[in-house]
């Protein structure tokens, strides 16, 4: 602000004394003397002259003077009139304010007639022309002298005030003071009195005696027609607003005006009023008062400022920047035009209009770019333009003028180096750099307000560094960097109150806190806002981080309760649905199900036409479903899928609504919902996902033909799905294990095919030898297909011995060997695979198998000792369900009986197949090892025992017509044959060729048979005996055996 205008000429108030002194001048001739001469008959020219030039002057007509004295002195230098006109000559020329010239002829008339009675007349004029000339050295020198030379002169009275007013003026208050108190005391009625007394005042001002200065001026103010009566109360005014008793002075001020209505300081004391009710805030008084001064049109810019500035305070930034506006219009050319725009443009940031706002301050930057506001001025055009870029939502336009600011902070850094504004101005540049968007930029801001943070020394600039370094690290979601950053911020701002400039800080911090999972913290941090700016504007913010906040303590019931205080306080709040949608997935995330559920409904209920419908749609479905109500579940989900078919939701909902389904045990429905989605969404994950669950869902409904077009249909879809292989075998074993081997080879040959290098391959070729196996029987007549054998062999030889096949195919491998090696009689290929698996595995899954085919092998090479060391630990293990449900177990007990009676453990044999038929008195193997019995009572000739035995074994169901049933039946006629029963031997050896087909036992019962009719002398029988045994079985060794015996048997036929 201005200071008061004293609005006091600097000279011209004693100017009135002129006239009067001049007046004075034509009486001080001595008595006796004539400034006219002596009185002739007949004046001559030059009398005539001089005669009038005195005539003009004493008609004031100083002009004519001047030059009629001139005229003489030209003509008559050394007239004896001459030093008279000399002294009139300077006497006009100082009434005529020509007082260089008044003031060098009258030294001079001083030093060439020091004697004449004139020259303290002279003296005087002299040191007042000094005076008016501003020569105030000269002045003060001068009315000294005066007053040494002519202490009793009635000048005095004048030459003494204005000594005193010279002296005032030259800084020498105290020699002032002295003269004009030594005027007032010689003049106390004199005519200047009031003149002394005010120039006293002026004294004691200077002396800073302001008490004593203020009774004068009311002294000098109570005379209210006195000429320096409203100078006066224009002093009192000044004196009081200088002491910043602005109340008093603002009613001294407006006193003028009242008493003194017609002064010229009116226009001065309205000013100066609106600048003390300015100071006293009355801003509305203070706007009547410049209103009025402007009227003035000297005063009219800096009234009209004023006004505006007056306006602007009372929060009237309408009106405010309509004042200005027109004051600058106005008075564009005055000095000051700067700080009218300034302040114009700032009423226009104020009011959002930042157009005009930027083209205004770029305006004051261009006109005054040294002006005291030209930092200022480029600034807040930077900050009008951000501001905005940030308010429109046309691109192009929020480039142009996010460029705009970026072009006022470079030209500011460039002209305004030393600046006070130079970190607020980095402060812009680094909130121009977050405003474009990029993490680069960010990024880039961040180092610019750590900078700052770092370098300026004044907390308010560290506070306004951190609260953007916190938004810039906000937006990189740095969390934790933005609680380190804030928590001084919001240390001052809990000290500040709700006045804080950072008082927003809260709710980053808050939300911050959210984030990293600081939830108490966080309510904390929203609640101090809530309760510091219950109507602020991130009001709804606060509330939506301390509802989240809670409902992450699983303190939902608060949380409902923060809620609800939103809804009363802003029921319009765009971020209560959003909100409660994510109160709803806080509680989802939570497995808090029921609390879910709720608020998904809320935001359900609140209509379709909300953006967060659908995605609450799909929360309230999944809620339903983790609460397993399937039905529900699959309702809302295929709502959300009936109505909003291209939602990004919709895909995966579709998929959903079928595993609903399924889980609500409707596996048709389920089956079609998949089919469905499978066909709406494919290509994409939740369609692959449906295909492959429709697939499966047919499959649990045993529609193998339908579930296999349903993968089929997938793997045209997604030829190449993540976990191809997978897939492949899924499929594979579908059709397997619904008995479609020619289909589920097919697949498994593509799965080899398309993924060669899948950890499955193995499986795949492992089951696809199986198949080969499984088909290397005849099913019409059991016979071998020998080609389909030595295939599976093979395959599982070279998955066994494949170090990428995994563990359980080469061990399943080696398995199957062993069995085609048992089909193949290859004991010792079997051993050589039993061996392997139990050498490769010893504790693998086919440990035992090894363990029984390894024995197999042995019993069969006649290694019975091996053997039973093998299957004795075997046949203990009986009890153990493991050892149950294997196939070949049975045969543990078969095989060590047999091992046994290899060893002539007969003893052992009786015991082992007593076990047997306790551990399974039904089982069908049972009768192997009786044959095995049978054999042990014969050996010991127990031959009644033997014979009971091996009749049990043919009479077993599960023995009739086998080949131990032959052997059997064999055995029988040997026991009978060995007793010399040869007709019983007969009739039983016989029954073997008749009643079996097994040439291994047919080929002995006939030899034998033959032997038995040699004992009974039937030589003719026996010649046909063997004759029939060497046709039927030309190859085996009987035949060979029979073919001597046969002629020995011709000869005596003869007989």
């Amino acid at each position: 602000m201005q200071t008061p205008r004293k609005n006091e000429r600097r000279h011209g108030t004693w100017r009135c004394w002129i006239t009067l002194i001049a007046a004075i001048a034509l009486l001080a001739i001595p008595t006796g003397q004539s400034m006219f001469g002596p009185q002739v008959a007949h004046a001559d020219q030059a009398a005539d002259d001089y005669a009038a030039a005195v005539g003009f002057y004493k008609q004031s007509r100083w002009g004519l003077a001047e030059e009629a004295f001139k005229k003489f002195l030209k003509n008559n230098a050394k007239h004896d009139r001459a030093p008279f006109a000399r002294l009139y000559l300077g006497l006009s020329l100082t009434n005529l304010e020509k007082y260089d010239e008044a003031r060098t002829i009258l030294r001079a008339f001083v030093k060439d007639f020091p004697a004449n009675a004139q020259v303290p007349q002279a003296m005087y004029r002299v040191a007042e022309s000094s005076y008016f000339l501003d020569d105030l050295k000269g002045a003060e020198a001068e009315f000294t002298a005066f007053l040494a030379k002519s202490p009793e002169d009635a000048l005095r009275e004048y030459a003494l005030p204005y000594l005193a007013d010279t002296q005032l003026r030259l800084g020498k208050p105290d020699a002032a003071a002295a003269n004009f108190q030594q005027s007032i005391k010689l003049f106390p009625q004199g005519k200047l009195l009031e003149d002394s007394r005010w120039g006293l005042a002026k004294s004691f001002d200077a002396q800073q005696k302001f008490p004593e200065a203020l009774v004068l001026y009311r002294e000098i103010t109570a005379n209210r027609a006195g000429v320096r009566a409203a100078q006066a109360q224009l002093q009192i005014a000044s004196r009081l607003f200088e002491q910043k008793d602005f109340a008093n002075a603002a009613k001294a001020y407006t006193d003028l005006e009242k008493n003194f209505p017609e002064s010229k300081y009116v226009p001065t004391s309205r000013l100066n009023a609106g600048y003390a009710f300015y100071e006293l805030k009355d801003f509305k008084a203070a706007t009547t008062q410049f209103e009025l001064a402007a009227k003035e049109p000297e005063q009219a810019p800096a009234a009209s400022y004023w006004r505006g500035m007056s306006q602007k305070q009372t929060g009237d930034l309408p009106g405010a920047s309509a004042i200005l506006k027109a004051a600058f219009e106005a008075h564009s050319q005055n000095p000051i035009a700067e700080q009218v725009l300034f302040q114009w443009a700032d009423c226009e940031l104020r009011l959002s209009q930042f157009d005009s706002a930027e083209l205004h301050f770029a305006d004051v930057a261009k006109r005054w770019p040294q002006g005291q506001w030209a930092d200022d001025a480029l600034y807040f055009a930077g900050e009008a333009a951000l501001q905005r870029a940030n308010r429109t939502a046309n691109a192009e336009t929020r480039s142009a003028a996010i460029q705009a600011a970026e072009g006022y902070t470079k030209q500011f850094a460039a002209t305004q180096p030393n600046s006070g504004l130079k970190f607020y101005n980095d402060l812009l540049r680094g909130r121009v750099l977050l405003a474009r968007g990029s993490d680069a930029d960010a990024t880039a801001a961040i180092e610019l307000f750590k900078g700052i943070v770092g370098s300026t020394q004044r907390p308010q600039t560290q506070l306004q560094a951190r609260y953007h370094l916190a938004r810039a690290q906000q937006k990189l979601k740095q969390h934790a960097a933005v609680i380190e950053t804030l928590t001084p911020v919001i240390e001052q701002v809990r000290k500040e109150g709700a006045a804080s400039e950072f008082i927003d800080s809260l709710v980053m911090f808050a939300s911050s806190l959210l984030v990293e999972k600081k939830n108490p913290e966080a309510v904390t941090a929203a609640t101090d806002y809530i309760r510091l700016i219950p109507k602020g504007e991130q009001l709804d913010q606060a509330f939506v981080s301390k509802a989240l906040a809670e409902a992450n303590q699983k303190q939902f019931d608060v949380a409902k309760q923060s809620m609800t205080q939103l809804k009363a306080v802003l029921p319009n709040s765009p971020l209560i649905v959003r909100t409660t949608l994510q109160l709803a997935e806080a509680a989802y995330s939570q497995k808090q199900f029921d609390a879910s559920l709720e608020w998904y409904a809320v935001v359900v209920a609140a209509g379709p036409q909300s953006p967060h419908f659908v995605p609450a749609l799909s929360g309230q479905a999944w809620s339903q479903f983790e609460k397993k109500q399937f039905k529900p579940a699959a309702e809302s989900f295929g709502q959300l899928v009936k109505e909003f078919p291209q939602h990004a939701l919709a895909p995966e909902a579709a998929f959903k609504l079928g595993e609903s389904l399924q889980l609500d045990n409707q596996l048709e429905a389920a089956a079609k919902a998949f089919g469905e989605a499978f066909e709406s969404y494919s290509p994409g994950n939740y369609g692959y996902l449906a295909g492959l669950e429709a697939a499966r869902t047919l499959r649990r409904l045993n529609k193998a033909a339908e579930a296999d077009a349903a993968y089929e249909k997938l793997l045209v879809k997604f030829p190449k799905p993540q976990n191809l292989d997978k897939l492949f075998d899924e499929w594979a074993l579908l059709n397997y294990e619904a008995g479609r081997f020619e289909r589920s080879d097919a697949i498994f040959k593509r799965l080899i095919a398309e993924t060669p290098t899948s950890e499955l391959a193995d499986n795949a070729r492992f089951s696809l030898a199986e198949s080969d196996l499984l088909s290397s029987v005849n099913p019409d007549d059991g016979s071998v297909i020998v080609a389909k054998l030595e295939s599976a062999k093979a395959a599982f030889q070279k998955l066994e011995q494949d170090p990428k096949s995994d563990v359980d195919v080469q061990q399943d491998s080696l398995w199957r060997l062993m069995q085609i090696a048992e089909q193949q009689k290859l004991w010792d290929e079997m051993a050589k695979s039993a061996t392997s698996l139990r050498t490769r595995f010893a504790e693998g899954s086919h440990k035992s198998d090894a363990a029984f085919y390894l024995a197999l092998s042995h019993l069969q090479r006649q290694q019975s000792e091996l053997a039973l060391e093998l299957l004795k630990p075997l046949a203990a293990a009986k009890a153990d369900p493991a050892m149950r449900d294997k196939d070949w177990f049975p045969r543990v007990f078969v095989l060590l009986a047999e091992s046994q009676w290899q060893k002539k453990n007969y003893a052992d044999v009786i015991a082992t197949v007593s076990d047997f038929r306790a551990w399974d008195a039904k089982n069908r193997l049972l009768y192997q090892a009786e044959e095995t019995l049978g054999r042990a009572y014969k050996s010991q000739g127990k031959f009644d025992e033997a014979r009971a035995v091996f009749k049990q074994v043919i009479d077993d169901p599960n023995g009739k017509r086998t080949e131990t049933a032959a052997k059997a039946q064999l055995m029988i006629a040997e026991t009978h044959y060995l007793q010399k029963d040869y007709k019983a031997a007969l009739e039983s050896y016989l029954k073997v060729d008749i009643l079996y087909d097994f040439p291994e036992w047919q080929a002995p019962a006939l030899f034998q048979a033959g032997a038995c009719d040699e004992q009974l002398g039937d030589w003719p029988q026996v010649v046909r005996d063997y004759e029939s045994l060497i046709a039927k079985f030309p190859k085996s060794e009987w035949a060979e055996k029979a073919k001597p015996r046969l002629e020995t048997a011709k000869q005596n036929a003869k007989k």
